[in-house]
């Protein structure tokens, strides 16, 4: 816009300044005694006949007015001065490309997380991190987009995505056919295990924790919750306290309110790693069907799943995410992207967005 405006400013039309020069003061013919001689007709031109036929009158009219119009040029008028028309040209070729350039700007996506789930995200020093925001921000590099992350409550995270107020779900979202209903999910990129945490001088196992009355923290809005429940229609007696972030049930634990936790074994592992000598692992369950970790967006936004299917391969592909997750869990064993395709969810069936050809 600043260079339309300089364009503008330039003095690069001489035609339109000498005609304004030309132009007459006064347009009334009582101000300027030459305003009728000055459009009477030139000597030479045929004069209409009252006895002439309609269409000769209309005739000679135009030859005089062309005529007129030969008179009024100047026969000094300057010429067009070449060098400020190459200016012209080229400040219009600049403009050009910099309007190119401007419509040419990355797309900024915005990336729903809840932050209280390492190593998947977390903050530090004010910033998003973990392998969650890390993989994404990768992903979008490799795919020519940007990336913000909005810090929301997990329950919240889907709801959010329907409403349009966020374009993706980053924190670990675990794909079930019943958000899939909801929402479109990508590759998965984990496999997922169950832990089962206590104080570290109880004598609960996994088995027996889940039971007899025991209160056990989970996480609201997970799948761990769901499994939770499911036990309690199996007849499991397990009173089950509900918590918006896990370190919040965590600290609970800590101090005696719940009897052992629920979570992710990820999650359990950097608990244990953040807090030694505060908890241990009182056993580990491994879900049938098998439960992925993977991307959500919203149902039918098509154009978006596929560059975070294609992303994710390619950063699979390069060692980038094998990289990413060692940083935050050194130990773990990396398998390729897509980890596994979970029966009943529609974006897995072929052709998937940015795998299949």
């Amino acid at each position: 816009m600043l260079l339309a405006a300089k364009i503008l400013s330039l003095n690069v039309f001489p035609i339109a300044a000498d005609a304004r020069r030309r132009r007459p003061r006064h347009g009334h013919a009582g101000r300027n005694p030459d305003y009728h001689a000055s459009i009477a007709p030139p000597p030479d031109s045929p004069a209409p006949s009252a006895g002439m036929p309609p269409e000769l009158n209309t005739r000679a009219r135009c030859a005089s007015i062309h005529a007129l119009s030969r008179s009024v040029r100047s026969p000094n008028r300057p010429q067009e001065d070449p060098s400020r028309m190459r200016i012209l040209a080229r400040l219009l070729f600049a403009a050009t490309a910099m309007l190119a350039a401007s419509s040419a700007v990355a797309k900024t996506y915005v990336a729903g997380i809840e932050p209280s789930f390492p190593p998947w995200a977390s903050v530090e020093r004010g910033q998003f991190v973990g392998i969650g925001p890390d993989a994404v921000r990768a992903i979008a590099k490799q795919q020519g987009f940007d990336v913000t992350f909005r810090s929301m409550s997990f329950s919240s995270l889907i709801p959010a995505l329907k409403a349009g107020k966020i374009d993706m779900v980053v924190t670990g979202l675990t794909v079930t056919p019943e958000r899939a209903k909801q929402i479109d999910f990508t590759l998965p990129w984990w496999q997922i295990k169950l832990d089962v945490l206590v104080p570290p001088n109880s004598d609960l196992t996994a088995d027996s924790a889940l039971g007899n009355g025991h209160t056990v923290g989970v996480q609201t809005g997970t799948t761990n919750y769901d499994y939770l429940k499911q036990l309690v229609a199996q007849g499991k007696d397990i009173d089950i306290k509900t918590y918006e972030q896990g370190t919040t049930a965590l600290q609970d634990l800590g101090i005696g309110r719940i009897d052992a936790q629920f979570l992710d074994d990820d999650t359990a592992q950097q608990f244990l790693a953040d807090n030694p000598g505060r908890m241990k692992i009182a056993g580990q369950i491994t879900p049938q069907p098998p439960q992925v970790y993977a991307l959500g967006v919203a149902k039918g936004n098509t154009a978006l799943l596929k560059q975070l299917n294609a992303g994710e391969v390619a950063i699979s592909k390069s060692g980038q995410w094998a990289k990413i997750v060692h940083k935050y869990m050194p130990d773990a064993q990396i398998a390729p992207i897509p980890v596994a395709l979970p029966q009943g969810i529609d974006t897995y069936q072929k052709p998937i967005p940015g795998l299949s050809p």
